[in-house]
């Protein structure tokens, strides 16, 4: 009994090791499809892309991933959990993703990283379809911050590279727990999907709109404090220099080169939400020389608001040129509450009753 007792452990030692020795195979054949997924197209593109716009924005981009954080329920519980401030993790998420890109041409010494990142999420309780997760709102955060500099080869090298970050992520996270399948207890991660497509919110009513609109234009006048809105004179002596650096300093804000695209693409996706009408005058526009145009034009009058003489005939000329296009006085209350809605959103933190009301005044005036 005791030959037959040491006899059975010895097979089961052999079989563990047997077992071990395939799952480390699996875990480096994987390894191997994962790399080869990854070309140097896509290296340099990913590298070039985060030195020229995220690197010197990543407070800005943190605080997109933090607003995209707070909506994965899952694990924003997570952090309130454990009292973890979550724009702090923001920017250690970030932190992290760039020494990962800064190795991707040195693949031997980026993949024990990963690994180490992914036994100590392994520890901390993270769960596996989590990582696969954050690859997701990773790819929705490139797309928010790039914009329409974003392009289908863009998009496919970020792609990429991610499903090789998270999947060795995910290596790692196995080997801390040999054994255990991923996904063990909770379905199977994907880490070679990633559609960067986000959901579209249904377009309200018109009854809905034009209540929304009213409400909004209503809260923004009793913030004039008595300007005659229908008086140029009026809205002229409005203009102070406290109104017009308000303007300046947060459309200076709003115009880097990270943030305008996405600002431009949440005021027109809203407006053509508003009504068909509105819908209809864009719909032969190339909306890329759409938002350019119109970056230009607020820029060029928030730059000219302290010479009132000078950018009066140049607004002028500007509404007849949406006489031109069908533009009709009505269409401009939506413009404004679009305009607005993308302004709070954009400054965030900045945004106060100070800039409301002197972006109140100026908007009055251009119009």
């Amino acid at each position: 009994q005791m030959v037959s007792k040491v006899y059975r452990r010895g097979n089961t030692e052999k079989k563990k090791e047997r077992r071990q020795q395939r799952q480390k195979q699996k875990l480096d054949k994987n390894r191997r499809f994962i790399a080869r997924s990854m070309s140097e197209d896509d290296i340099e593109c990913v590298l070039r892309i985060w030195e020229e716009v995220i690197e010197h924005n990543k407070e800005a981009v943190g605080q997109i991933l933090a607003e995209k954080l707070q909506n994965q329920r899952e694990i924003y519980q997570v952090f309130q959990k454990f009292k973890i401030d979550i724009f702090q993790q923001s920017v250690v998420l970030i932190n992290m993703l760039e020494k990962a890109i800064k190795q991707l041409n040195s693949l031997d010494e980026l993949m024990p990283y990963l690994k180490k990142m992914g036994a100590r999420h392994c520890s901390m309780g993270i769960k596996p379809q989590w990582l696969a997760l954050m690859k997701r709102v990773f790819l929705e955060l490139i797309k928010e911050t790039l914009g329409f500099s974003l392009t289908n080869s863009v998009k496919q090298s970020w792609n990429a590279v991610m499903t090789f970050v998270v999947g060795i992520m995910l290596t790692g996270y196995t080997e801390k727990k040999p054994g255990r399948e991923i996904g063990d207890g909770a379905a199977s991660p994907s880490v070679t999907g990633g559609d960067m497509t986000l959901t579209h919110t249904p377009s309200m009513s018109a009854s809905t709109t034009e209540i929304t609109a009213d409400f909004v234009l209503n809260k923004l006048a009793s913030s004039l404090n008595g300007v005659d809105v229908n008086n140029i004179d009026s809205l002229t002596m409005a203009l102070t220099p406290t109104v017009i650096s308000a303007c300046q300093s947060s459309w200076k804000h709003i115009s880097n080169d990270v943030i305008i695209h996405n600002a431009v693409r949440i005021f027109y996706n809203d407006l053509m939400d508003t009504k068909d009408e509105i819908k209809a005058l864009f719909s032969r526009s190339n909306m890329r020389e759409q938002s350019n145009r119109l970056v230009r034009a607020i820029g060029s009058t928030v730059e000219l608001l302290d010479e009132p003489d000078t950018l009066i005939p140049v607004l002028q000329e500007l509404g007849k040129r949406h006489v031109y296009y069908n533009v009709r006085p009505s269409h401009f209350k939506y413009v404004k509450v679009c305009w607005f809605k993308m302004l709070k959103h954009t400054l965030r933190l900045q945004w106060n009753k100070e800039i409301q009301t002197s972006w109140n005044i100026a908007w009055e005036f251009m119009t």
